[in-house]
């Protein structure tokens, strides 16, 4: 959970350093499957391809908790040996939970059965920081 908490003051620093100079930027996530040129470079970009880690599976709740860079591919196979399975798995493997919750991944099922649960953890020294971290229920 360091390696987590310490990725994330990283990425909120670098998007910080955007907002004081009043810039935009992207976020880029490590890969992409859109066929649209990009004018991403390094100078503008927030880089999150590091997010890939499952942070723990809590096979009582049947939750587990993931940064927003696994794959289904990577939480599928991290639920398994504990017996459970996502609700909904998306149909490409390479689909990030991250990709599924902001666009629900088309997937016919996805609106009524809403895997993806985001909450803020709050920061108690510097309360306006908040850390959004991704549960995906599992069954």
């Amino acid at each position: 959970m360091d390696t987590h908490k310490e990725a994330i003051l990283c990425i909120a620093e670098r998007v910080r350093s955007f907002h004081i100079r009043d810039e935009p930027f992207r976020l880029y996530h490590g890969s992409t499957n859109s066929t649209r040129h990009s004018d991403r470079n390094v100078d503008n970009v927030v880089d999150t391809s590091g997010l890939k880690n499952i942070l723990e599976v809590d096979k009582g709740k049947k939750t587990v908790l993931v940064e927003s860079n696994v794959t289904m591919e990577a939480l599928v196979d991290a639920t398994l040996p504990h017996g459970l399975v996502p609700l909904v798995v998306m149909e490409f493997p390479a689909i990030t939970v991250g990709g599924g919750f902001s666009g629900t991944s088309g997937e016919s099922s996805s609106f009524s059965i809403w895997s993806f649960r985001c909450y803020h953890q709050l920061d108690r020294d510097h309360p306006r920081r908040r850390n959004c971290k991704q549960r995906f229920e599992i069954r």
